[in-house]
């Protein structure tokens, strides 16, 4: 490892996400499966090239590939409640059990 490269992980667009996918699908093919290790031989550094623009993932360790590769995927499925005003859940309407109690615990004043 040379020089150490610092970078901040962040989630994928949606742009990265589809192409991402695309890559991924082609991976495991199901004609030409591959094992495990096979597939994070090249889909790590396929992360890194497209969406952190590093070609040379040798400036890393293998944790810290791992890690980074891990939190990518991690972050671009999370959903940033706080950040996205009014945002609705997908469940058809229902709402968790913290706000039906909060709304219950209120609804006698």
């Amino acid at each position: 490892m040379a020089n150490k490269v610092l970078l901040e992980c962040r989630p994928m667009t949606w742009e990265e996400n589809v192409e991402y996918n695309e890559f991924s699908d082609g991976l495991v093919d199901k004609k030409n499966k591959v094992s495990g290790k096979e597939y994070l031989k090249k889909i790590v550094p396929w992360v890194m090239e497209h969406v952190y623009g590093v070609k040379d993932v040798n400036n890393f360790s293998p944790g810290e590939l791992m890690a980074i590769y891990t939190t990518t995927v991690s972050l671009t499925s999370n959903i940033r409640m706080d950040e996205i005003k009014n945002l609705k859940t997908s469940t058809n309407g229902s709402v968790s059990e913290a706000n039906t109690a909060k709304t219950a615990d209120g609804s006698g004043k």
